[in-house]
């Protein structure tokens, strides 16, 4: 009897996890479970069951590789928990949650719209590609990188980002890192000039000292910085100064119709740059903060501003 019984709670608690759901509100994410035989009702209605995503190790979401519609939000990712490998290539997402993705060992997420990444939970990350392409796909726009959570990490790919300022390395393994490519391969002038700098980044290491010289484990790393400046540094304030000039920093009218004020405390700003949603610079302001003329287009834009020790950046839109 005692038998029958515990047969019959293991036939329905196996029931019930099968009949679990995870909500995709976009739809343009179920199209893609759909297209790639994940989701298994073949039905755009707003949900897969769980058991569908749980043990899947590797996904891939490619522009330029197929097409089942577009995606802007990835809300359901959380329930991918088997995920190793998760590529999302080509679409406007500005935010993700990788929180429970605690398999995650590679995660290539280049050319969307990222305005901040969080991978403080994925400990187990060993490489990382969040490198901007050309002049026509989206781009991300983090400011600052925090890997100081994640000791595993080889690889880390974040060229042609010309908003990013500060990355946090310091993991205790600075010793088994041996690519780093901040470079620049998409211009945002017409004219190349080898020798400008379109960037200057601070990265926060282990140990400062030996990373200036040069010597081991940093001279092992295998560093493209093709026009960007490196700072080497024990310590680049990272995400407390961001806050502070968040907090201090109001940018009205937005939307607007190419007259914009930005409202700070005298001498904090000390150069604005806008750009386009290609990336490309397209104008620079180093005075007159309380009444610039944007000078551009209608349309969608990001307003990069700057203090002597941080910065942030601001979609602004003009109509």
């Amino acid at each position: 009897m005692k038998i029958q019984l515990l047969l019959i709670f293991a036939f329905f608690s196996l029931l019930h996890v099968k009949g679990q759901t995870t909500a995709i509100p976009d739809q343009g994410f179920e199209q893609w479970l759909i297209g790639l035989g994940i989701d298994s009702d073949a039905t755009v209605n707003g949900q897969v069951l769980t058991s569908d995503i749980s043990g899947i190790t590797y996904l891939t979401l490619d522009l330029t590789n197929a097409w089942f519609g577009y995606i802007y939000d990835l809300t359901g990712i959380e329930d991918f928990t088997a995920l190793e490998e998760l590529t999302i290539n080509y679409f406007e997402i500005s935010t993700i949650d990788l929180s429970s993705n605690l398999q995650l060992k590679k995660l290539n997420l280049q050319s969307n719209a990222l305005t901040s990444l969080d991978v403080s939970a994925n400990v187990l990350l060993e490489e990382l590609y969040l490198e901007n392409h050309d002049d026509v796909a989206p781009v991300n726009l983090l400011t600052e990188l925090d890997l100081s959570n994640n000791p595993n990490l080889t690889i880390l790919d974040i060229s042609n980002m010309y908003t990013l300022t500060k990355i946090d390395l310091r993991n205790n393994h600075n010793d088994i890192l041996n690519s780093l490519d901040v470079s620049f391969s998409v211009m945002p002038d017409s004219q190349y000039d080898p020798t400008e700098v379109y960037n200057t980044i601070c990265v926060a290491v282990d140990d400062e000292v030996l990373a200036q010289n040069n010597q081991l484990p940093y001279n092992q790393w295998n560093i493209s910085q093709q026009h960007t400046v490196i700072n080497f540094s024990a310590n680049c304030l990272l995400t407390t100064n961001e806050l502070t000039l968040d907090d201090a920093v109001t940018v009205y009218p937005n939307p607007t119709l190419g007259i914009l004020s930005i409202d700070a405390k005298e001498g904090t700003i000390t150069v604005v740059e806008l750009y386009d949603t290609t990336g490309r610079k397209i104008n620079e302001f180093k005075s007159g903060f309380e009444h610039i003329d944007l000078q551009c287009a209608a349309g969608t834009y990001f307003m990069k501003i700057n203090s002597r020790d941080s910065s942030i950046v601001k979609k602004v839109v003009v109509r």
